[in-house]
């Protein structure tokens, strides 16, 4: 079973083998598909639109190569006040950043982790000013440069 907020769904072994494929490439027609999850082309059809009715698939995207411009930066952001109030203002910042494209609410040293990426060292250095620096919700903000990509998957098991 996959469970979200409000839905909840049951997943068969051919749900798995279909959500598998859409994952690596979701550009294949059904009826690819359908020869390779052993089912019909209408069957496949059904089940993808219950699947994106459940809200299990949020969304279809092209993946860009992240190293064709700027690089990835890894940010870990300690709060000076945990708090909802602190925590409100600094998810709704970041959301409207285009460069940060992923926030994580963590455990541990940061109380966030962010993954941006920037055209160049000015680049991120203005975002610093803008976003960090600037900051009263903000204590520390440690970064970490990716140099290189051993590995970048965005599938998850299902």
């Amino acid at each position: 079973m996959v469970s979200g907020m409000t839905n909840t769904i049951a997943l068969d072994s051919f749900d798995r083998a279909l959500l598998d494929e859409i994952q690596r490439d979701n550009r294949q027609s059904n009826l690819v598909l359908a020869a390779k999850v052993n089912l019909s082309e209408s069957a496949v059809r059904r089940r993808l639109q219950r699947f994106r009715k459940s809200g299990l698939i949020a969304s279809e995207v092209a993946l860009l190569d992240r190293n064709r411009n700027g690089f990835t930066v890894i940010i870990g952001m300690r709060c000076t006040t945990e708090s909802r109030d602190s925590y409100a203002r600094l998810e709704a910042r970041w959301a409207e950043c285009p460069a940060i494209s992923q926030v994580y609410n963590t455990s541990g040293e940061a109380d966030f982790v962010l993954i941006g990426h920037f055209e160049d060292m000015p680049t991120y250095d203005q975002w610093l000013d803008d976003y960090v620096i600037t900051d009263p919700d903000v204590e520390r903000c440690d970064s970490t440069f990716a140099f290189r990509t051993v590995k970048f998957e965005t599938a998850i098991p299902v």
